[in-house]
């Protein structure tokens, strides 16, 4: 009996190691992660938060009550129906997993956008969730990336739709990706429909011109230069 006690309590003493070294780990990749953690309890509404969660708002974890209510509190008025349709959707079951970008409310007033994906990691004998955990990530930077990037392309599809000079984009050896603008069409005379067909632009090109252009291409796939002008028929 004493020898079979101390198996067990070497057993449990390892196991209770290994736990300890597990634990560990995962508090140091939360730590090191640009992540914040939660972690909600269906059947008492109680929402567990990481630091890193308030941290990015500018709170404490103190700061910050475990509920789901306070949570709701922080979010932009104009995005309350996109998460509370977020919730409902995690809380039914319907998938095991979900995602939303919304608006929180920083405690200097600010506001940041904010990617939540949330998981059901438990649910009853009946199938319903009773335990849904996840994290936030602030995309306020990416967020603000994404928009100048479209008003860049605003800009550049504008220029390009009205520009005066006939412009053709292509990537090399993608004759599919070719992109024409409409005086493009007009100063070739080769229908934007027409554009994709590699012999359209030779066609087009008196005789006495298309070796030289060929040549100026040749050069151009070879990378011996990076640009040409020249005058053609």
């Amino acid at each position: 009996m004493f020898v079979w006690q101390r198996r067990v309590l070497g057993r449990l003493g390892r196991q209770a190691e290994a736990l300890r070294e597990s634990e560990e780990r995962l508090t140091m990749v939360m730590e090191g992660s640009e992540d914040g953690f939660w972690d909600w309890d269906l059947r008492t509404n109680a929402v567990e938060r990481s630091e890193r969660w308030a941290s990015m708002l500018g709170y404490t974890r103190a700061e910050i009550t475990a509920s789901s209510d306070h949570g709701r509190q922080l979010v932009h008025p104009e995005d309350l129906p996109l998460f509370d349709a977020y919730c409902r959707r995690l809380r039914s079951g319907e998938g095991s997993r979900a995602d939303a970008e919304y608006r929180m409310r920083t405690k200097s007033g600010e506001w940041r956008w904010i990617l939540d994906r949330g998981k059901v990691v438990a649910r009853a004998p009946d199938g319903a969730p009773t335990r849904i955990a996840g994290t936030h990530t602030d995309i306020t930077d990416l967020r603000s990336a994404r928009e100048e990037a479209a008003r860049h392309e605003a800009r550049f599809r504008f220029i390009y739709e009205h520009a005066p000079v006939g412009i053709s984009w292509l990537e090399r050896g993608q004759v599919a990706t070719r992109l024409v603008n409409p005086a493009h069409e007009r100063v070739t005379g080769v229908p934007a429909a027409r554009s994709r067909e590699p012999n359209s632009y030779v066609a087009a090109t008196h005789p006495d011109d298309q070796a030289r252009q060929t040549e100026f291409h040749q050069r151009l796939y070879r990378g011996e230069i990076d640009h040409f002008s020249m005058e053609k028929r």
